[in-house]
Formats: structure tokens, C-alpha cells, sequence
């Protein structure tokens, strides 16, 4: 049970890392920059996941949980990115 345990609270990092990423990036000047800071914010998470998986209880599956840290981040943090900016636009 404690596996499953650290997989959740490692996805909620993950989605309140992205999420406070995506509004941060979100006042970039220009959208390419809002969405190449949330493509360099979710290299870092998938690199630090795979730092942390290799060392682990998840050693073995360390490669698939980084690549899906990454793409889970990218996601959260690109959506959370234009939603912000569109909600700053109309203020």
C-alpha cells in the first residue's frame, strides 16, 4: 500500500508544481515564450523525477515515470499557462 501511496503524492507534486509553473509562466511577454518556459519547467520535472525514481522504490520503471512526469507536466502547466493569460487579458 505505501507504493501506492508514494505514487499519489508524488503526482500531486507534480500537478501543483505545474500548475504554479504554468501561471508563473504565464506572464512571459509573448505566448512562444509562455509555452517554451512551460516546455523548460517540465524538462526539469521529468529529469528530477527520474533522479528520484532511480533511487527509489520504483528503480525499475524509473524511464516510464519520468517520461510521464514530463508529459502529465506539460499538459497541466501549457493548460494552466493560456488559461491564465487569457484570464489577465480580459482584466
Amino acid at each position: 500500500m505505501q507504493q501506492y501511496e508514494v505514487l499519489y503524492w508524488s503526482m500531486a507534486c507534480v500537478v501543483a508544481t505545474a500548475l504554479a509553473g504554468g501561471a508563473a509562466c504565464s506572464r512571459l511577454p509573448s505566448l512562444r515564450g509562455s509555452l517554451f518556459g512551460t516546455l523548460a519547467l517540465s524538462a526539469v520535472v521529468g529529469c528530477v523525477a527520474y533522479a528520484l525514481a532511480r533511487t527509489g522504490l520504483f528503480a525499475d520503471h524509473a524511464p516510464i515515470l519520468a517520461i510521464a512526469a514530463f508529459m502529465f507536466c506539460m499538459m497541466i502547466s501549457s493548460a494552466a499557462a493560456l488559461v491564465t493569460r487569457r484570464l489577465f487579458r480580459r482584466r
